[in-house]
């Protein structure tokens, strides 16, 4: 896990992966911890690779890993928002 500079890409698609459930019912789907589960999602830490490729796999590529490392991908997205 690193430090990162607020929510990237992942951090959104996570956060729109969970829809309806609560943080706890997505952690445990994701074999994370709520703590980790949220930090990911609110943008204050970043999985590690590891991790990112199984998020990737149990939210059927719903949240790519690289979106959690990917400059371009965050700099579009927030390129578009701004638009």
């Amino acid at each position: 896990m690193s430090d990162t500079p607020g929510p990237s890409r992942g951090s959104q698609l996570l956060e729109q992966w969970r829809a309806e459930w609560t943080q706890i019912k997505a952690a445990e789907h994701l074999e994370l911890d709520a703590a980790t589960y949220s930090r990911f999602e609110n943008g204050i830490r970043q999985p590690s690779a590891k991790v990112g490729f199984r998020i990737e796999r149990l939210t059927e590529c719903r949240v790519p890993a690289k979106s959690w490392y990917d400059p371009a991908v965050k700099h579009v997205a927030d390129r578009a928002r701004a638009s």
